[in-house]
């Protein structure tokens, strides 16, 4: 069912949802500007340090196989000089300044030349093989040309060679005849007994063997530098990089795998280099990398994440103020609805949503109808008691008339000596103030004296007397309880089970918690019983509400009573086995 309210009540909650709308977009839209905003600022500044860091990563592991890649080389290189190391007769004649016109001299002319030919058929990118002992020279290779004997043992002391302990050098690079661009590879030759030096071997490879290495590679404005042992650039791919920056570089290398910033010559921007050492070739391969570069892909993906930000942005304030609109719909027929209930209606809440709202709706429903149940409830209480109030009123006899003249009456029997008489009016007058009382609801401790007061007049009139047990724990005493609610038990238990036995008649009252909401009152007698087709009918009888005729008093009106005023999980129940008497069980509240 949809409320259709076209009245002022409409009118004034209208504003009050649009109110509510704006301030649900204007929350959602606050928190996803924030979200882009946190995400612009920080995310791009972690990004910029992933995108470093990977960089960096990626840097490092290229220097290394760069220089791993020209120790392979070199390695391959140390081998083929051994050649002239596998003949002794060769190692001999070096050992000696051999006659260019001799015999000999041409016997191991022939045998260099055949092994170093067979040198240049394992690798076909040497340009030169050449032997020296500082008086002959023997050369082959594509570019077959003999330096002066000395040239060679001069390009080796130039650069420390012969002090050194090192067995070869790297020279990079060296520009032979025919402007043909080389490095060379010079060894020291040795007897294999004898540490004298009788000799060198030098290889001129191609360049291009080294550039082959980095091929491939899409520098930028990256580049890859070889610095030697002295720190001298001896090689360079890439972008060219100022002298001043090599500088920088150079007094920062040192013999060890290492990352570190130089200023580039513009004293602007920083570059990243990555440097790794070589102990075989005795060289440092270095990779210098621009942070412009870096940040360029960064910068180029920020343009792109503005433009798609934007875009996420207008879409999903668009689909805020439309999902605000769809949300405070629901609220909108809740507040209409409760301005129903408010008017007077005692019509139960329809929500046609399935979120929040309509369980709240649904918890609503369910206080609306116990305060039905409730308003119910109170409503039967008045009318019995103001029908209770027209019996008194019917009744001809003043009640404050009637106890005022049992009173005279004790005060006479005191007088005349009378005590028992006494005695017996004044539990009369007790009992009479307490069954037209108005208090509803009284202590348990009263209601047990009233109990008490009235056996003790039934004794009177019974040659066997009726003996009461009371036990009641303390903490009860005050509990409040229906008035009459034991008296109408004890009533009920003379009349019907205890009135007929002549011996032994018991009455016991006890008290027992059942958890931590509800407590059990026991009343007990050992009287004749119930048979068990009369206790089924008169426990299906109690669930059934008494009709309104005051005069009918008993176990099903004071079991209703215990339920108008507590609820209908209260109230009575009995057990009974014939001969041997009757137990009734009163659960009611309680609350520590």
């Amino acid at each position: 069912m949809r409320f259709k309210i076209k009245n002022q009540t409409d009118k004034e909650l209208y504003p009050l949802a649009i109110t509510y709308n704006a301030k649900i977009a204007l929350v959602f839209s606050g928190v996803l500007f924030i979200a882009v905003l946190f995400v612009k600022v920080f995310g791009f500044k972690v990004a910029s340090e992933i995108i470093k860091e990977e960089a960096l990563s990626q840097n490092s592991i290229l220097t290394k196989q760069f220089s791993e890649r020209l120790d392979v080389l070199f390695n391959e290189i140390d081998r083929l000089s051994r050649i002239v190391l596998i003949n002794s007769e060769i190692l001999n004649a070096l050992d000696y300044n051999l006659d260019k016109n001799s015999s000999e001299y041409l016997g191991i002319d022939v045998s260099m030349q055949n092994a170093m030919e067979h040198g240049l058929l394992i690798r076909t990118d040497i340009a030169r093989i050449l032997v020296s002992n500082g008086y002959n020279a023997y050369a082959a290779g594509p570019y077959n040309y003999r330096d002066e004997p000395m040239e060679l043992y001069e390009l080796a002391a130039k650069y420390g060679f012969f002090e050194s302990n090192a067995l070869y050098m790297i020279i990079l690079p060296y520009v032979s005849i025919y402007n043909q661009k080389v490095f060379t590879f010079i060894r020291k030759i040795r007897h294999y007994d004898d540490p004298k030096i009788i000799g060198l071997i030098a290889i001129d490879m191609r360049l291009r063997t080294i550039d082959e290495i980095f091929a491939g590679i899409e520098f930028g404005e990256s580049s890859i530098i070889i610095f030697d042992a002295k720190g001298n650039a001896v090689y360079s791919k890439g972008a060219l990089l100022e002298a001043d920056t090599l500088n920088l570089i150079r007094q920062k290398l040192k013999k060890e795998f290492q990352q570190f910033s130089v200023i580039l010559s513009d004293q602007i921007n920083n570059a990243i280099v990555t440097a790794e050492y070589s102990d075989y070739s005795n060289l440092y391969i270095c990779r210098v990398i621009p942070e412009s570069s870096l940040f360029h892909q960064i910068k180029k993906g920020n343009r792109m994440f503005n433009w798609i930000t934007s875009l996420v942005f207008a879409s999903s304030l668009l689909l805020i103020i439309v999902n605000s609109k769809l949300m405070t719909r629901p609220i909108h027929e809740l507040l209409i609805q409760m301005k129903q209930i408010e008017v007077g209606e005692r019509k139960l809440l329809c929500i046609q949503s399935n979120d929040e709202i309509k369980l709240i709706a649904e918890s609503t429903n369910d206080m609306l109808i116990q305060i039905i149940e409730l308003m119910k409830r109170n409503s039967e209480i008045t009318l019995r008691n103001r029908e209770a109030q027209l019996k008194i009123l019917q009744e001809q006899l003043d009640p404050h008339f009637l106890f005022n003249t049992l009173e005279c009456i004790r005060m006479k029997a005191i007088m005349a000596g009378d005590e028992a008489t006494a005695s017996m009016i004044e539990k009369l007058g007790i009992l009479y103030h307490a069954v037209n009382g108005n208090e509803p609801i009284i202590s348990l401790a009263e209601e047990i004296g009233y109990v008490r007061n009235y056996i003790a007049l039934q004794n009177i009139r019974f040659k066997v007397p009726i003996t009461l047990f009371i036990g009641v724990s303390p903490i009860f005493m005050n509990v409040g309880v229906p008035k009459l609610m034991l008296l109408t038990l004890a009533e009920n238990s003379i009349r019907h089970g205890l009135g007929n036995k002549k011996d032994n008649r018991n009455i016991s009252i006890n008290t027992a918690i059942n958890d931590g909401t509800t407590f059990m009152l026991t009343f007990s007698d050992n009287g004749c019983g119930i048979s068990s087709t009369k206790l089924k009918e008169l426990n299906e009888k109690l669930e059934i509400p008494p009709d309104m005729d005051i005069n009918h008093i008993g176990l099903r009106n004071l079991n209703s009573r215990i339920r108008l005023y507590y609820g209908n999980s209260y109230g009575l129940s009995i057990e009974s086995v014939e001969k041997y008497g009757t137990t009734i069980q009163i659960t009611l509240p309680w609350n520590g």
